[in-house]
């Protein structure tokens, strides 16, 4: 699917399904270059091109943030305010000279695709009507099956996030369409995973924490490397970093 065709398909859904809900400002009236942020949904796979890919995932259900722990709530709505608030490659902050080969994007779980509207609603809006709670259970579940490493996949299982998952390479490519969960990969590609598990970091670090993201340039080193400027970069804002911020390798 096409970007064409899924910002008026978005459009169209959006009218039909949320008429009347105040979700934030008004669409844009072109797309941009490329995103900040984007979504990845069963039916839509990421769009490539981009230096880094980093998943924002969630160890709980937010569809009712109201049974989340006051505290991993906060931490989850502060995410996605900062994720859905930076604004985009080639948008209003100048940012379009940037190459979309050396950028990250963000990609959150989503049941519909809403990023084309141009809209950018609250976070608690998000998180109930749009963030796909399954889908990002089974993307942890593929990336815990995908690394050796006890203590990440151990986090995975029993922690709450948010989790930021970067990587060199789009997962959705990796699976079918449908995101299958009996999908069989013949051929496994070892890469490089950051992993950065945010259940104990502050709330209020989580806006520093995107915009480090957004202001990191890939370099152009082997794949080991590639990722540790980043991790360098976020050792001061993510809460025991020893254990919660580890570079690690994969296998899709």
């Amino acid at each position: 699917m096409d970007n064409t065709f899924k910002y008026f398909f978005a459009l169209l859904l959006i009218a039909v399904l949320f008429a009347g809900c105040k979700t934030g400002e008004e669409p844009v009236s072109e797309l941009p270059e490329f995103y900040s942020w984007d979504e990845i949904t069963k039916e839509d796979k990421e769009d490539t091109g981009y230096g880094v890919y980093t998943y924002v995932l969630f160890g709980r259900r937010v569809d009712n943030p109201g049974a989340l722990d006051p505290e991993t709530r906060e931490r989850y709505l502060s995410l996605l305010n900062s994720v859905i608030g930076s604004a985009d490659y080639g948008g209003k902050d100048g940012t379009r000279r940037m190459k979309k080969g050396l950028s990250n994007v963000f990609y959150l779980p989503a049941k519909i695709y809403f990023k084309a509207t141009g809209l950018k609603p609250k976070a608690q809006y998000y998180a109930r009507e749009i963030y796909d709670s399954n889908l990002s259970t089974y993307l942890l579940a593929t990336l815990r099956k995908a690394t050796e490493n006890t203590e990440i996949r151990q986090q995975f299982t029993t922690g709450p996030g948010p989790f930021l998952i970067s990587t060199l390479q789009p997962i959705g490519q990796y699976h079918g369409k449908e995101f299958s969960r009996n999908s069989v990969n013949n051929q496994k590609t070892t890469s490089v995973m950051l992993y950065a598990n945010l259940s104990k970091t502050n709330p209020d670090n989580m806006k520093e924490i995107v915009s480090t993201y957004k202001r990191y340039i890939k370099e152009a080193k082997d794949d080991a490397e590639k990722l540790k400027p980043l991790q360098l970069s976020l050792v001061d804002l993510v809460q025991n970093a020893n254990e919660n911020l580890q570079s690690v390798k994969i296998r899709l």
